[in-house]
């Protein structure tokens, strides 16, 4: 299934007509291409999807813990949407 497979699938719930891309210049593709990505986050990050996993090389900061005086802070990537130990 593709993005555009998933937002026609929202707009045919919604009793809208479906897009052929998210680049199409209609106020339904505007709107799937807008909420989309708000949508994908928020589902990935209630449950545990195998899909959406992977792992990452995390740069060490040189700011101290506030929580543990020997552990090291790191910086999360930027597609992060939870960590799983």
């Amino acid at each position: 299934m593709t993005i555009t497979d998933l937002c026609n699938r929202a707009l045919g719930m919604l009793g809208d007509s479906s897009i052929q891309s998210l680049e199409d210049d209609t106020v339904a593709s505007r709107a799937c291409k807008r909420n989309i990505p708000i949508a994908i986050r928020f589902v990935g990050s209630i449950y545990d999807w195998q899909s959406m996993r992977g792992v990452a090389v995390l740069n060490k900061l040189s700011e101290p813990n506030p929580f543990d005086e020997e552990g090291f802070v790191y910086q999360l990537p930027p597609d992060n949407i939870k960590i799983i130990e």
